[in-house]
This record gives C-alpha cells, structure tokens and sequence, in this order.
C-alpha cells in the first residue's frame, strides 16, 4: 500500500467535515485491490443518492466507473490517469516528478542506478517508470532492467529479491523506490546486509509519508501533496 492514499483519505474527511458533507471512505485494502470487488461496490452506489465519488481504482480497468455518468453522479480519479477518460483525472505529474528524482541521483554521481515499481496496473507507477527512463536517457545512461524490479509489492518474497540483486557484485549504489513503502523495503536488507546508507547505497523514494522521518537516515523523497489534491477532488464534484 502508499501512504499517499491515507493522506488522501485524510484530507477528503477532514475537508468534507469542513463543508458539512458526509463522506463514505472504502479503501483499496477493503476490495483485497480486486477489480471484482471494487465493481461490486460501485453497483451499490448506482442506485444511492450520493453527490459524487472520488476514486482511487485497483487497476487500468475504467469501464464500470464511467458508468457512473449513466446514473449522473459526477466523479474524478484521484492520482490516476485514464487516457479515454482525461477530463475527469486529477492527477500530479508523475513522469515528470520521477524524471526529476532520478536526475537528482545521477546528479550525485550515480550512474549505476535500480529501481522497484508495483504493478502497473495502477497507471501512476508506469508514469513514474518512463519518468525514470527519461531521465536515464537524457543523460545518456542506458535503461538496464536486470537493475529494476517490477512489480514488487510489501511481502518476504520482495525481501528475498531486492536481497538478491543487493547482492550481486554489480549491484545498483542507487535506488528509484516508486513510492516511500518500497524505501523502506530497501533500508531493511541493506541494514540486515550491513550496507550503510548513503556511503554504500542512495535511495530516494517517492510520496513524502511520514515513513520518511521515521527511518534512519530519513529518506529523500518526492513530495506528493496529497491532502491538497483531496480537496480538489471534493471541491470539482461539490462545486
């Protein structure tokens, strides 16, 4: 899971309550992030009387929500791009901003860098993959995907593979974590792997969670401002 998706859910409650709205939160973990699920509850908000929903979808399927401008409940997607459906995106510039964390590390020197994305199915970690192609390539490095992880979620078995490639003689002195969880991912076997952070390994993630205070040393990462991205959400379907 993000934090930035707890942010969100933050700022949308507490944004709502400042507007005298009522707001029904369902979270991805709460559909186990199976389309299936997720399809179920949007049949039961068909036929209620609500103002509006804000959605974060568990994957590139978007055909069951736009039916929602069958029944006239106005909708956006939170931090989600749909390319048949852009005008009802709310969305940072993820491409964009994982570009400019990547730069940032071959800036330092690094050329030599990996990279850890969830699913594609969620369209944000794709952006920020190209974003990571896009800086490599304008400074002229190759795009090595023996060096990227895809797909790597919260789990032993992610353990076991950054651990794998942390091992191997030409491993990353870098890391593109997707978002702040997959960081802290990195931190726990280079810690377990005796690799100190940032003399033998730079990691910079993505989302700005309150995870990036907590470890040591805090963690660079890309800002996402999610609460005010929530109140947009609230205030496109409200007004």
């Amino acid at each position: 899971f993000s934090f930035f998706f707890f942010q969100a859910e933050d700022g949308i409650r507490d944004f709502c309550l400042s507007r005298g709205l009522g707001v029904c939160i369902r979270d991805s973990c709460s559909t186990d992030y199976k389309v299936e699920k997720e399809k179920e509850f949007l049949e039961r908000l068909y036929s209620q009387n609500v103002s509006g929903v804000i959605v974060t979808t568990c994957s590139d399927e978007n055909e069951h929500i736009k039916r929602l401008k069958t029944y006239g409940i106005p909708y956006v997607y939170l931090n989600r791009t749909y390319e048949d459906d852009l005008e009802h995106c709310l969305r940072i510039k993820n491409r964009e901003a994982a570009d400019e964390a990547v730069s940032y590390l071959i800036d330092m020197g690094h050329k030599n860098i990996g990279g850890l994305f969830r699913s594609f199915d969620n369209m944000i970690y794709r952006d920020r993959y190209e974003g990571m192609q896009d800086a490599l390539k304008r400074y002229g490095l190759n795009v090595n995907e023996e060096k990227i992880l895809f797909n790597v979620e919260d789990s032993e078995d992610s353990y076991q593979i950054i651990e794998d490639m942390l091992k191997q003689e030409n491993r990353p002195g870098a890391f593109f974590a997707s978002d702040d969880m997959l960081a802290y991912g990195v931190y726990k076997v280079a810690y377990d792997l005796k690799l100190n952070i940032p003399e033998d390994l730079s990691i910079v993630g993505f989302d700005n969670s309150i995870m990036s205070d907590v470890i040591a040393p805090h963690l660079t990462t890309y800002e996402t401002p999610a609460k005010e991205l929530a109140q947009l959400a609230v205030k496109a379907i409200d007004e």
